[in-house]
């Protein structure tokens, strides 16, 4: 990985996501993500691609209109290895951010080139507004805390996603909380977090009080163990990420799967939004 972010570096592109977001919470991306977001003035991308095609057999898996996602294989791994590394690279002019994917979780908004880290902007802002933009994001990243900066947009696939993104940051060690949307967020956690972190700042006492107070999955009708990790909803009603059996060991389904067969992630227990998009 620090071969290929060499690479990019040297064509002066920029790194945004996952990667930056690790390097500065002090974890080693090399060794936790196997995937690199990058953008890349569009005249430039020909030969970024032939060198990289230098050091890595290189294999196109998705080409789509402003980009092109690659895997790179080390020439010297044999061809029975799979791709290493995976990349998205996007090209645009003049180096915009107008055809970068919007980003949705707040830590990975960070952005880094040969130079700088900064953040994605959402707007033309003041160099005193975005210092303090870059600030607040850092600081969360260093106390490894994420949130939702605004709503997933439907269809289904792209909300799952979103929430799938969620689970791994919060099975990696990372604490969700409402910051940004507030009551509008459902937030993933383990039980732990919510019992100990102040993750509801939208919530009122009583509604923080019945959050801790429901300590079943109204799925499975398990009592929460502290490292399970659980979905508060928006209408504030709890349930297993992926419930388990008797012995705990054996998965069944949870409130991930029935929003995947369902589709329209209405809450199981009261049938209001369980979780709140943009349609």
């Amino acid at each position: 990985m620090e071969n290929v972010v060499g690479i990019v570096k040297a064509f002066h592109a920029d790194i945004y996501g996952s990667h930056v977001r690790d390097l500065y919470a002090e974890k080693d991306p090399g060794n936790s993500s196997k995937s690199l977001d990058v953008r890349i003035d569009e005249q430039l991308f020909t030969y970024f691609i032939a060198v990289l095609g230098v050091f890595y057999n290189v294999t196109v898996r998705i080409l789509h209109t402003t980009g092109v996602s690659i895997g790179l294989c080390p020439k010297n791994a044999g061809t029975e290895h799979q791709s290493d590394i995976d990349m998205n690279i996007t090209w645009c002019n003049a180096l915009r951010w107008s055809s970068v994917p919007t980003e949705l979780i707040d830590v990975n908004l960070l952005v880094s080139n040969g130079t700088a880290i900064y953040v994605r902007p959402d707007a033309v802002l003041s160099f005193t507004a975005m210092s303090n933009k870059i600030d607040h994001v850092m600081k969360r990243v260093r106390s490894n805390r994420f949130g939702l900066v605004r709503l997933p947009a439907f269809p289904p696939t792209s909300v799952l996603k979103v929430l799938n993104r969620c689970h791994d940051l919060v099975q990696a060690g990372w604490t969700m909380d409402d910051a940004y949307i507030g009551k509008s967020s459902a937030v993933i956690n383990t039980w732990r977090n919510f019992k100990t972190q102040d993750v509801r700042n939208a919530f009122t006492p009583q509604e923080k009080e019945s959050l801790t107070s429901q300590d079943q999955c109204s799925l499975c009708q398990d009592t929460f163990q502290d490292d399970d990790i659980v979905l508060n909803t928006s209408c504030n009603h709890n349930f297993h990420w992926v419930c388990h059996s008797d012995d705990r060991t054996t998965r069944m389904s949870g409130i991930s799967s029935w929003f995947h067969l369902k589709r329209d992630f209405a809450c199981p227990f009261c049938r209001q939004a369980a979780v709140n998009y943009l349609a």
